[in-house]
């Protein structure tokens, strides 16, 4: 137990140094908080969410409405050739991509094997009431082990992985299967399979290296490149199997707002890639950058 000495010395709590200080910033904050959701409420055109205040993700969320918000607008006239296949989104996360495609595809499988983030997914998917989504608590790897998983210690769920970037502690094991093998358990054929969403931080190549007979049919890739020690290899896989054609989908600051492009990569820079397309032929892109 702490001596009255020691009690004496302790400083007061900050919050009541500055009492009506605090108390106007709490009452700004609440009002923009309630601003923002009353904007995304008129909307009332986009999927509904179950999210965490404190995640990285979720607070786009919960500021816009939608994560990736640009980029998903800029993709989506590229899907719609695609539309009646089934698309596999790998490293689901709370469901923002996983239920942005299932307002485009015939069909959406999506794998998540943090426990914590897919019983957040499956609500959301739940909340949605949508019925072209099936779900699956695994991983994607280039064959069936139990392997370590990383936290993220930056407010971001959806950043652990399999791979350590970054110092961080494992969370415990968690399982993953190739990815050819899953959709066989899900009687899903290669060829139904048109489109593969990867967002697996670092472990992308061994997710494709698990999905060899489904590439044979060239599905398009869409995926996130952390750099180019990562990236690199992933790319040079994807050409070992056929593919030619690679993008980058990009976001920046245009006069009305937030616009987004496509342009042709050549090379992985040592740099963050939020959106890597990989195809097999051309991607129909007028004034293709």
């Amino acid at each position: 137990m702490l001596s009255l000495v020691r009690l004496a010395r302790l400083q007061p709590m900050k919050l009541y140094q500055q009492p009506w200080r605090e108390a106007c910033a709490d009452a700004l904050r609440n009002k923009l908080v309630k601003w923002f959701f009353r904007r995304q409420w008129l909307k009332g055109n986009g999927p509904k969410f179950w999210v965490l205040p404190g995640d990285a993700v979720c607070r786009e969320i919960l500021t816009y409405g939608q994560f990736d918000k640009v980029l998903l607008r800029t993709l989506a006239p590229l899907l719609q050739p695609l539309q009646h296949g089934v698309v596999l989104d790998v490293g689901a996360n709370i469901g923002n991509h996983t239920l942005f495609f299932a307002g485009v595809f015939k069909q959406v499988v999506a794998f998540e094997p943090n426990p914590a983030v897919f019983t957040i997914l499956q609500a959301n998917v739940q909340l949605n009431q949508t019925s072209n989504v099936t779900l699956v608590p695994k991983g994607l790897g280039n064959k069936a082990a139990t392997l370590p998983f990383y936290r993220n210690i930056a407010n971001n769920l959806g950043a652990g992985g399999f791979v350590n970037t970054k110092a961080e502690a494992a969370l415990g094991t968690l399982e993953v299967q190739p990815g050819d093998a899953a959709l066989s358990g899900l009687k899903i054929a290669g060829s139904a399979i048109t489109a593969i969403k990867l967002d697996v931080e670092g472990f992308e190549l061994e997710a494709l290296q698990g999905l060899d007979a489904t590439l044979a049919h060239h599905p398009l890739i869409m995926m996130e490149l952390l750099n180019a020690a990562l990236g690199t290899p992933v790319i040079e896989h994807l050409k070992a199997k056929g593919y030619a054609h690679f993008y980058e989908v990009s976001e920046r600051q245009g006069f009305m707002g937030r616009v987004g492009s496509v342009k042709a990569l050549h090379t992985v820079a040592d740099r963050y890639h939020a959106l890597v397309l990989a195809t097999h032929q051309p991607l129909p892109v007028a004034g293709l950058e």
